[in-house]
């Protein structure tokens, strides 16, 4: 099988996986052929990007896969530490004072007890006391 038939079986595969069971949620069997393809596209010079477009995955998840030296499960357990989910949120009340009405925040940081990390950019402060509001409500 030629690289382009194994990268157009893996896509449909990942593309599946997606769509079925969610993000990062791929079979371990499937998983490993997509390490073991990344890794042997890597080895020929092939960038990460262009290793992404051709399985329909992140630039990042391409490149990590590319650069694992061993397949899944093991190299992924030993990159990533284990976290037990929290099934507790708590809110911490937050007061956004912007310095001008037209402000928009470059990028929004939040870290939640368990690990658990929000991100977002382009966020308004407006924005931001609103969805805040909207939580409070929701509790």
């Amino acid at each position: 099988m030629t690289d382009v038939q194994t990268a157009e079986r893996l896509r449909e595969q990942l593309a599946t996986c997606r769509r079925t069971k969610g993000f990062n949620q791929y079979p371990l069997q499937v998983r490993q052929e997509a390490v073991r393809y990344a890794r042997s596209r890597r080895s020929q010079g092939v960038r990460p990007s262009a290793i992404a477009v051709e399985l329909g995955v992140a630039i990042t998840t391409a490149d990590a896969w590319s650069r694992l030296e061993q397949d899944p499960p093991q190299a992924i357990r030993a990159r990533r530490p284990a976290r037990t989910p929290s099934t507790e949120l708590s809110l911490v009340p937050v007061v956004v004072r912007p310095e001008s009405p037209r402000r928009v925040l470059s990028r929004l940081e939040v870290e939640f007890g368990d690990g658990t990390r929000l991100q977002a950019t382009g966020v308004s402060p407006e924005d931001l006391v609103h969805a805040i509001e909207v939580l409070r409500r929701a509790t």
